[in-house]
């Protein structure tokens, strides 16, 4: 069984998920059908200097809960109990603002110099759900003394 670290992991170009317009790629499909509960999605990036950094902010669309990691360690939960497993609906319940995007600010001290790695984990309503959505834009605000 392939493990979170290697290399199976699908690439695509975000917004992620299904039965909703503007989607750019569609998640594994399991039988021909989208029937999980939970999601999971991860990127790697490089930082040469994390102490040029003295926030985050992440840009979070998302259709159900989602917890979010930076480095391991979890940064952001929003919608989602504490402890959910992989077959843990979210607190989200079918809405018209369920796809918004929120903004959540964090401590930049997460960074760590060289290869970092964000993951999510995105969690439906319900099993079988007919629609799905994902996106995530992390940025920093840099000290005033630093220029680039």
């Amino acid at each position: 069984m392939p493990s979170a670290a290697g290399s199976v992991w699908q690439t695509g170009v975000a917004p992620f998920g299904y039965g909703i317009a503007g989607i750019g790629t569609l998640p594994l499909r399991v039988a021909g059908d989208f029937s999980h509960t939970t999601l999971y999605f991860r990127r790697s990036f490089e930082v040469a200097d994390p102490a040029k950094y003295t926030t985050l902010k992440i840009r979070l669309r998302r259709e159900g809960g989602a917890a979010v990691y930076l480095n391991g360690e979890e940064v952001l939960r929003d919608k989602l109990i504490s402890g959910a497993s992989f077959n843990t609906s979210s607190e989200e319940t079918e809405n018209l603002a369920r796809i918004a995007s929120y903004v959540f600010g964090i401590d930049a001290d997460k960074l760590r110099e060289g290869q970092n790695v964000i993951a999510v984990e995105v969690h439906q309503e319900a099993p079988g759900s007919p629609d799905m959505a994902f996106d995530l834009e992390l940025s920093g605000q840099l000290r005033e003394d630093t220029f680039e």
